[in-house]
This record gives C-alpha cells, structure tokens and sequence, in this order.
C-alpha cells in the first residue's frame, strides 16, 4: 500500500456531510433531532417551506442522516425508511414497476 487511507476524508465526511448550520432557522451548529410528528402547514396541503408536512414523509434529522450516508456511499441520494417493511415494500415497487 502507499500508505493512503482507504477512505480518504471517510471521519470528516461521516461528522460533517449534511449538517450545514445554515440549512435550519436554530442557529444550531448540530443539527437538532427533530421529534415532532407534524409540521406547522399554511392551510390544509400548503406546506411551510414546501418541506414537511408529516414525520414518515420527511424530517429535518432524516434529511441530514441521508445525506451524510449518500456522501458516504458516494451516491447522490440515500433513502432512510421509517421501518424495515416501509424499504421492503419500496425495493418490491420499484422491482414490479407498480
């Protein structure tokens, strides 16, 4: 071996990769783990930000943990599921084309 890390940046990207401060209103420099199961909607299917609107379509600690594993993975995009049949039942749609 010439001595390189086989992961190169793998520590810093793994501590870093989707925990920009600048992505949340906190002013955190870590990311809240956000715990609420509903987000504040502007009226009925209008969602503030366009971002949130119930915690198994989407969170702010979700987003962040799929981030740093596509960064990790070296992908564009990671997918994290609320529970193990939830991505059971997402590889089996896209498998059959529903």
């Amino acid at each position: 071996m010439s001595g390189e890390a086989p992961f190169k940046n793998f520590g810093t990207d793994a501590i870093h990769a989707g925990q920009e401060p600048e992505k949340w209103d906190s002013r955190s420099v870590v990311p809240l783990i956000g715990l609420s199961t509903t987000f504040k909607q502007v009226s009925p299917g209008v969602l503030r930000h366009d971002r949130y609107e119930y915690s198994r379509g989407g969170n702010p600690t979700r987003e962040c943990l799929e981030e740093c594993v596509a960064k990790l993975e070296n992908g564009k995009h990671a997918l994290a599921y609320a529970s193990g049949l939830a991505a059971t039942m997402s590889m089996v749609e896209a498998l059959l084309e529903v």
